[in-house]
C-alpha cells in the first residue's frame, strides 16, 4: 500500500504495484549463462569403446546403414521400381511429378501410400506415355542392392561401400568427436600357397579367413574384402586399445583356425598380419588413415607376419 502519514492516521492513496510492475525495464532479471544443450543424435553419442566378447559377435552384410547410403541420381531412382529408359533431366522431371502425386493420394486415403505405389500409378495413370511399366517385386531389389555392395567369394562387403563409409565414419567423428578405427588385414603367404594348392583352395582359403573376421566383430563394425587377399575393417567408436585388441583377437582365430581345421586338399595352414589405424591429427582423411594403416601392416609383415602393428 502507498498512503500518506498523518497524526497517528495512515491514509492510503493508492495501492501498490504488483510483482509484474515492479520488474520492468532493468529491474528485471538478466539471464546472461547459456543453457548447454546436447547436440548429439542419441546413437550418435560417444560410447566406451566395445569390450568385444566374441559372444556379441552378430553381424549379417545384408544391406548397408541408411545413413551411408548416397541419393542415386534420379534416372536410377526410376529403375529401381519400374523398368524405365529415360534421360537425366527426363527422369528428374517425372520423379518431382512422381513425389507430388504420391501427396495428392495419401490425402485421399488418408495414408501414405509409400513410393513404390505412387510410382506404379503415375506411370499407368497419370503419365501412360511412358510405356507398360514392370514393377520390380522388393525381393529382387533387395538382392539386386545386396550384391551391390557385397563381395561376391567372402560375403563381406565390397571395395566401393568401403570408401562410402570410410567416409560417413570420418564425416560422424569430425562432426561429432567420435572415435573410429581402421584395421588392414593380409594373408600371409597367401600367394605361394594358391599358386601351390590351385585357385581352388586359395578361393576357399579367403573364404575362411571371411569367416573368422566375420564372427569375432561387433554388429556395427564393418568388414571389407580390400583386394585380392587383403580385408579392411572399419570400427566405429574404437580408438587404438580396441582395435588393437580386434588385430589380436584376429590374428589368434584364423591361427587357429587353420591349424585344426587345414584346408581340405591343400593342407593350408595360414595366418594373417593387421596393421592398425586411427582417426586423428595425423589421419584426418581417408586416405591418410588408409596409408597409416598399411604401413603398419608392412611392419607386421616384415616383423615374421602372424601379428598386430600399431601406426606410428
Amino acid at each position: 500500500m502507498i498512503g500518506d502519514a498523518r497524526t497517528g492516521v495512515f491514509v492510503a492513496r493508492a495501492m501498490g504495484r504488483s510483482m509484474r510492475e515492479r520488474r520492468r525495464g532493468a529491474e528485471r532479471r538478466q539471464t546472461t549463462a547459456s543453457v548447454p544443450v546436447e547436440r548429439r543424435a542419441p546413437g550418435e553419442r560417444r560410447v566406451t569403446p566395445d569390450r568385444r566378447s566374441p559372444s556379441h559377435a552378430t553381424w549379417e552384410p545384408v544391406q548397408a546403414p541408411a545413413e551411408v547410403q548416397e541419393s542415386p541420381p534420379f534416372a536410377d531412382r526410376l529403375r529401381r521400381l519400374v523398368h524405365l529408359e529415360v534421360s537425366e533431366p527426363e527422369a528428374e522431371r517425372h520423379w518431382r511429378a512422381i513425389v507430388q502425386h504420391r501427396g495428392q493420394l495419401s490425402e485421399s486415403v488418408g495414408r501414405d501410400v509409400g513410393e513404390a505405389v505412387a510410382t506404379l500409378d503415375y506411370c499407368l495413370n497419370v503419365s501412360p506415355q511412358l510405356v507398360e511399366p514392370t514393377v520390380i517385386e522388393r525381393a529382387t531389389l533387395a538382392d539386386i542392392e545386396h550384391h551391390a555392395m557385397t563381395d561376391g567369394l567372402t560375403g563381406l562387403f565390397n571395395r566401393g561401400f568401403l570408401d562410402s563409409v570410410l567416409a560417413h565414419e570420418m564425416a560422424r567423428c569430425e562432426r561429432h568427436g567420435a572415435m573410429m578405427s581402421v584395421a588392414l588385414v593380409d594373408v600371409d603367404g597367401f600367394k605361394d600357397a594358391n599358386d601351390r594348392a590351385g585357385h581352388s583352395v586359395g578361393d576357399a582359403a579367403l573364404q575362411a579367413v571371411g569367416d573368422v573376421i566375420r564372427r569375432g566383430l561387433r554388429a556395427t563394425d564393418f568388414p571389407c574384402r580390400y583386394g585380392g587377399d587383403e580385408f579392411a575393417i572399419v570400427l566405429p567408436n574404437t580408438y587404438r586399445g580396441g582395435a588393437l585388441l580386434v588385430g589380436d583377437r584376429l590374428v589368434t582365430a584364423v591361427r587357429r583356425h587353420f591349424s585344426e581345421a587345414p584346408l581340405v586338399g591343400g593342407g593350408i595352414a595360414l595366418t594373417v598380419s593387421v596393421g592398425v589405424a586411427w582417426y586423428g591429427a595425423a589421419c584426418g582423411t581417408k586416405t591418410t588413415l588408409l596409408v597409416a594403416a598399411d604401413r603398419a601392416l608392412y611392419e607386421a609383415k616384415a616383423a615374421g607376419g602372424d601379428g598386430v602393428a600399431l601406426a606410428g
